[in-house]
């Protein structure tokens, strides 16, 4: 017995271990041993039928800010946000007249012989006087109501109720606050608001630079001014002498042992004067083949370092003009090259 059991032991560890599906790990959470999950009470059914959402068993898709704002969308869904919005801005308004008038109902349902008449009246006017405040703030235009403090707004009842958890609590918000809302600005951006945001746009806060716009522009509207117009016009100019210097200037402060820990362009391939920027030679085109035989095509930085005075940028770029003059590349080891044809 105790060999069979050692047998079985040692087959167990050598024996490859079982794949298991992740849907097994997934919702719904119990089944039975056939895998089989328990029938849909009533609740389950009239979600479904509802088409509404479930935190708890099913978490909010993960979208990017310009799926979640250019999502398409009828007109009639906006139409259902702006009303939705509208109710929930009255509902805040109103929350404060409502309790102040439940209490006094209360007050004078409670009452009796004991409560003097006038305290009744009293009660009675006041009361009065929240229906009419309740009835005021329900009556506000919707200018006045749509300036309100959305901070208070109910989204994830929004998107719950009038959606129908069609929508997700962050998309009606965004899609609410950065486009849909009537407090902000979208005529087209006139020639003093570009020169305004072109001033303070390098800012990293974008509530501060649409605040010192003053112009009912939101953040999203000025940051995607900003990096569709302005920034690419900043960076699309060519780099002056003041600039060159100033490049040279840090990268001497902020070189460890005399190398720089960054890669990119205007240094290492035009002001960096250990770099050479003469015609390649003969030798330096064989060195570079060599290394490409060593250390294979792609580690352009350490085959750099076999050519004293050429970036890795230059080593690939001189590579790919040696291809287009035919350089024949097979099985990873590279040919004769155009110097012998």
């Amino acid at each position: 017995m105790k060999a069979k059991l050692r047998q079985t032991l040692e087959h167990g560890r050598n024996a490859p271990p079982k794949k298991v599906p992740i849907t097994r790990f997934l919702y719904p959470y119990f089944r039975d041993s056939h895998d089989m999950e328990p029938p849909r009470n009533k609740e389950t059914e009239l979600m479904l039928y509802r088409r509404e959402y479930n935190p708890l068993l099913r978490e909010e898709k993960k979208c990017t800010l310009l799926l979640i704002l250019f999502f398409p969308r009828t007109v009639k869904e906006c139409q259902i946000l702006r009303s939705a919005v509208r109710k929930s801005l009255i509902e805040a308004r109103i929350q404060p007249f409502l309790r102040r008038r439940e209490l006094l109902a209360k007050k004078i349902q409670a009452s009796g012989q004991e409560t003097a008449a006038q305290q009744i009246a009293e009660w009675r006017s006041s009361l009065a006087e929240q229906e009419r405040l309740i009835n005021y703030h329900k009556n506000l235009p919707d200018s006045e109501i749509f300036m309100g403090d959305y901070s208070e707004v109910d989204w994830v009842k929004i998107a719950q109720v009038d959606f129908s958890g069609n929508r997700t609590a962050l998309q009606v918000r965004l899609k609410w606050i950065n486009e849909q809302c009537p407090k902000w600005s979208k005529e087209p951006w006139t020639a003093m608001e570009i020169n305004c945001l072109r001033a303070h746009g390098y800012w990293n806060n974008w509530n501060v630079v649409a605040e010192k716009m003053g112009t009912n522009r939101t953040p999203f509207q000025c940051f995607v001014k900003f990096k569709s117009e302005i920034e690419i016009e900043h960076n699309g100019r060519p780099w002056t002498k003041e600039e060159d210097a100033h490049l040279m200037v840090l990268t001497h402060c902020i070189q460890v042992n005399g190398k720089m820990f960054w890669g990119k362009s205007i240094w290492v391939n035009v002001l960096d004067r250990s770099v050479k920027i003469e015609p390649w030679t003969v030798d330096e085109d064989e060195k570079l083949l060599e290394g490409i035989k060593i250390f294979g095509r792609g580690e352009w930085s350490r085959i750099a370092t076999m050519i004293p005075g050429r970036s890795a940028s230059h080593c690939k770029s001189r590579f790919r003009s040696l291809l287009s003059a035919k350089v024949k590349v097979n099985n990873g080891f590279v040919g004769r090259h155009c110097y012998d044809s």
